[in-house]
């Protein structure tokens, strides 16, 4: 027999709430699913920042890292999201749809507004991959092999996009959803 561990309640949008009681097997297995499907290991870290009473956030923050062995910080609030995203540099990070839209929209309104080498940039990488239905990008190839500075260096690429997915756009995002939430 499998013990109820959480009680959730929904919030409808027409009549009242209800609660829906999960087993500690059914808590198990979204963990478990999240581990396989998107390999988290015990090095992996994410941040907390939704409130605890939304299931997703105690299937995330909760029960994977207990699930893993890995590591979990708390935002220190909304407002300071950004700050707290740049501190703990996550590997994953979750969120639902309206804060990704919320980011979409930021980032789509500073791209109007960014300097012709961030739009070469964003127009660049569009040619070197594939954006998918649900907006993600998914880098397909690479315009050289060995890039060539002003000053006649060779530079390979590899460690250049190394940095860049680690700090750059960690940076931007951590930007953005900061603004996000200033704003609100």
């Amino acid at each position: 027999m499998s013990h109820e561990t959480v009680i959730d309640v929904l919030m409808a949008t027409t009549g009242e709430p209800k609660g829906v009681m999960l087993s500690h097997e059914n808590v198990l297995w979204m963990s478990l699913a999240l581990k396989n499907e998107y390999s988290v290991t015990p090095e992996d870290c994410g941040i907390s920042y939704l409130p605890s009473s939304h299931i997703a956030e105690q299937v995330i923050s909760h029960y994977l890292p207990l699930v893993v062995g890995g590591c979990m910080s708390f935002a220190q609030s909304l407002e300071t999201l950004g700050e707290d995203l740049r501190e703990v540099r996550p590997t994953f990070f979750f969120a639902v749809p309206r804060v990704w839209e919320k980011i979409q929209a930021r980032m789509e309104a500073a791209g109007a507004t960014s300097s012709p080498l961030r739009r070469r940039l964003v127009r660049w990488s569009r040619e070197i991959g594939l954006i998918d239905e649900d907006g993600f990008l998914y880098v397909t190839d690479r315009k050289k092999e060995l890039l060539i500075t002003s000053g006649g260096k060779n530079v390979a690429p590899v460690p250049i996009e190394s940095k860049l997915k680690r700090r750059v756009i960690l940076e931007v995002f951590a930007d953005e959803i900061h603004e996000i939430y200033r704003e609100d």
